[in-house]
């Protein structure tokens, strides 16, 4: 799963360069084989996806903070809610805790036109 190489996967797994060459391929048609690589690239895939989104949340906070321009402001806020999952199909989940106050779900254009920012 690594190396994306059957033959380079199977001499690290300290198979003879004979053996890769005849029998790698066959084992990529084991039923186990095949699902323990679909799980570590699972696995692979969650990992490198979290990486990727704290580098993404932290990029846009920068930008938020430094940028003179309100609708990039608007833009990077927005990118951050979606990429928390607050925001999901252009709705906007807000739980206000407030006794004369109750929202739950809102449209974008409803949020941006109430003048949270």
């Amino acid at each position: 799963m690594l190396t994306r190489d059957i033959k380079q996967s199977s001499l690290s797994a300290g198979y003879s360069e004979s053996y890769s060459k005849s029998k790698a391929y066959e084992l990529l048609q084991d039923e186990k084989i095949q699902k323990k690589i679909q799980e570590l690239e699972k696995e692979h895939n969650q990992e490198h996806f979290k990486r990727l989104s704290t580098i993404a949340n932290k990029e846009l906070e920068t930008i938020l903070l430094s940028s003179d321009n309100d609708n990039t402001r608007l833009r990077a806020i927005e990118l951050i809610y979606k990429l928390s999952g607050i925001i999901q199909d252009d709705k906007i989940s807000l739980n206000v805790n407030n006794a004369s106050i109750n929202q739950n779900v809102k449209s974008l254009d409803d949020f941006y036109s109430n003048e949270h920012f």
